[in-house]
Formats: structure tokens, sequence, C-alpha cells
């Protein structure tokens, strides 16, 4: 019976569409997943991800591949206790808000690649299936997003880089009725960053947080 209800299509095909939040630049990664929420910020996205099952281990373990679509858009609020980065003085992007402290309108696209370790063996999947993801892959934008931009940083000419080019990580968790096996709804992290520094000298990045659903076929 547990088999029955895990078990996946024949084809493993599967497709999610996901909406998101970003959340402010102080609030990283660690944080959002130990306490489950974040501040967030008016910087929003929509993802279309597809991808396949490539393997399986006994019903508990799941290996996917996985690319997405994903469209930015919505003001980035840069917050800063620094009194001189509400000066006007300084040239910020267009669009910008001095009294909101806004660094930028962000309308841009992303494109992501990744492989996604998934469990799928919970106790209660008789009555809820459940599945907990991992992924780590590569991520490009067709611009620096302003929400990844440190301003403080720019307007007082300290080191600071960003970039087009970074890795990207995911966190997610599914839920599905047995009855409805194909459709699951999904909680979801959408994390770019630069490793540390390792990628283009980026130690910085962005977290978004959000819901969407995923299809099986």
């Amino acid at each position: 019976m547990a088999h029955d209800v895990l078990a996946v299509s024949e084809k493993g095909w599967f497709v999610s569409v996901y909406g998101a939040h970003a959340s402010s630049e102080e609030t990283y990664l660690l944080e959002i997943i130990r306490e489950g929420g974040a501040e967030l910020v008016d910087s929003r996205l929509l993802a279309l991800a597809v991808g396949k099952e490539l393997w399986r281990y006994k019903n508990s373990l799941s290996l996917e591949a996985e690319g997405q679509f994903v469209k930015h858009w919505g003001f980035e609020r840069f917050s800063c206790s620094c009194s001189a980065c509400g000066d006007p003085g300084w040239d910020w992007a267009e669009g910008q808000s001095y009294e909101k402290q806004n660094s930028g309108y962000s309308t841009h696209e992303e494109y992501n690649v990744l492989l996604i370790l998934r469990w799928l063996k919970f106790p209660w999947n008789r009555y809820l299936i459940t599945s907990f993801a991992f992924g780590e892959g590569l991520s490009y934008a067709t611009k620096e997003p302003p929400v990844e931009i440190n301003q403080h940083a720019i307007n007082h000419g300290l080191d600071y880089n960003s970039s087009k080019f970074l890795n990207y990580l995911l966190f997610e968790i599914t839920f599905a009725l047995p009855q409805l096996s194909e459709w699951h709804a999904i909680l979801r992290v959408h994390h770019r960053s630069g490793m540390f520094g390792t990628m283009n000298g980026v130690s910085g990045g962005s977290n978004f947080i959000g819901a969407g659903i995923k299809y099986d076929f």
C-alpha cells in the first residue's frame, strides 16, 4: 500500500509554478531555514520549473534534474542605519525613493539549472504524502538584481561585487493527498549567492520565500 502511495509516474516528469517574495538583506539563509520565516521586501518573482526524476532508491530517496525560468519585478527597499545613505546627494538607481531607500525597480529574468535530492519516506505518508528536497545548481540573471546590490558599499566606495552569474540553492517541502498524489502543494526557499566569495568574488546574494503547486506526469 505504501509503495503504491509513493510511486511516481512511469515517465517521472514534473512541472512546478510558484511565486515568492524576497527577504530583507539582513536575513541570512540559515536564519530562514532555522526560524521558518523572514522579514520580506517589495521584490517578487514568478517561476516556472520543469524537471525529471533520474533515479530513486527504495522509495526513500530520489535524484532529479530541474530547469527554471524566473520573472522578477518590484522595488527592493535598501535598509541602512547610516544617515548618509538617506542623503539625496547620492546617485541611486532610476525609480529610487530616498524616503523609502529604494535601490531600484527590479525587472529582469533569471535562468536556473540544478540537481535535486529529495527525501520521500515519512511515517504519515498514507495520510499526507510529504517530501523534503535540497537542490544545487547554477543561476544566470539577465541583469545584476537590485535586491542583491549593496547600496551602502556603492555609496561609500567600499569593496563590493555583484554578478549576473551565481550559485543557486533551493530547499523545498511538498504535500499531497493520496487520492490526488500527482498534485503537490510546495513551499520553497529560492537562493542565489556567490558562495562566500568563491564565485565572481560575490559574498552576498538573495533569498526568496515562496509557495506554489507541482504536477507529476
